[in-house]
């Protein structure tokens, strides 16, 4: 999961932690950064998003 906005109380994050799925939140400007269909990597323990394609 891959936030706007958000830190690690928020609810995405709860929800996230919750479903153990890898979460960076408060992502200035990701949603002009990514394109739909856009495939990532997501490390919640660094806090790294790669763009992969």
């Amino acid at each position: 999961m891959i936030t706007e906005s958000g830190g690690p109380l928020s609810h995405g994050a709860v929800t996230a932690r919750e479903l153990g799925l890898p979460a960076v939140m408060g992502v200035r400007n990701i949603l002009n950064i990514l394109k739909n269909g856009q495939k990532v990597r997501v490390d919640g323990q660094k806090g790294i998003i790669e763009i992969l394609s």
